[in-house]
């Protein structure tokens, strides 16, 4: 991102909307790994394709790009699926989705 950045600046490729988008996956990274519940990590995870898919769709290369945006859309949402089911089964089992209150079952020692 940092080469294509040069020469979105100088082809004046809508650089503003660009480093707009480069600084919500920075933000949404940011926000991803800061927090402490499975269940927020998770949607932030999927939305960070949001910027992700605009950039593919407004900077890629040009006859491929749609398609390779809703491939990148369509693969991340289905591998990540698996997931959100993992998550929503240890909500079901420990009534929690926060790090710190993950434990094995049968044990006393924490996961994380």
């Amino acid at each position: 991102m940092i080469v294509i950045r040069f020469y979105i600046k100088h082809s004046k490729n809508y650089f503003e909307v660009f480093t707009s988008l480069r600084l919500a996956i920075l933000f949404f990274l940011i926000v991803r790994f800061s927090t402490s519940n499975l269940l927020i990590f998770y949607i932030i995870f999927e939305r960070t394709l949001i910027p992700i898919f605009l950039i593919v769709m407004g900077w890629g290369y040009q006859p491929e790009r749609v398609r390779a945006s809703f491939y990148l859309l369509f693969y991340t949402l289905t591998a990540s699926l698996p997931l959100l089911i993992g998550i929503l089964y240890i909500n079901s089992q420990q009534f929690s989705t926060d790090f710190s209150s993950l434990v094995v079952p049968n044990s006393d020692y924490l996961l994380f």
